[in-house]
């Protein structure tokens, strides 16, 4: 098997992760290898707070609470990579209602990326290219797409 090294952009990297962990599994050797960290960022799109799936049943308050722990995890991840805490963000959708919202994703994730954070490149953590960014984790770090401006991003 062959490692090809992923190219370096020369501008800010955007990691788009449908849900906490997402970023660690499906681009954690982006986020581990990139030689500057300061122009990584990472965006989590759900609040966790249908995770794991028995919280389902939960109570709002539990649900909240669940959601913190969540979003605390997720930094502590991305402290792990060496990110800097401003570089990570979360647009906070309700953790398993994304199928329900598809207009209400796409302008969050348009404004988020057009206007909010202007990236060189990104990487999305899916199951593969002909999948839509959906609500299922991407499974392994083969996942990992890397798109710079002029491929599509």
């Amino acid at each position: 098997m062959t490692i090809v090294p992923l190219p370096v952009p020369e501008g800010p990297v955007l990691v788009i992760a449908p849900h906490m962990d997402d970023e660690s599994l499906g681009c954690g050797l982006l986020l581990a290898s990139h030689p500057r960290k300061e122009s990584l960022h990472v965006l989590f799109v759900t609040d966790g707070s249908h995770s794991p799936e028995h919280a389902r049943g939960a109570s709002e308050s539990s649900r909240r609470e669940l959601a913190q722990i969540r979003e605390r995890e997720a930094r502590e991840a991305a402290a792990v990579f060496g990110l800097p805490p401003a570089n990570v963000e979360f647009l906070g959708l309700e953790d398993g209602t994304l199928a329900a919202i598809p207009e209400r994703l796409m302008a969050a994730l348009v404004d988020y990326v057009c206007f909010r954070r202007r990236a060189a490149a990104g990487a999305v953590p899916i199951r593969s290219s002909a999948r839509s960014f959906g609500n299922q984790p991407c499974g392994d770090a083969r996942a990992c797409r890397w798109r710079h401006h002029g491929d599509g991003l």
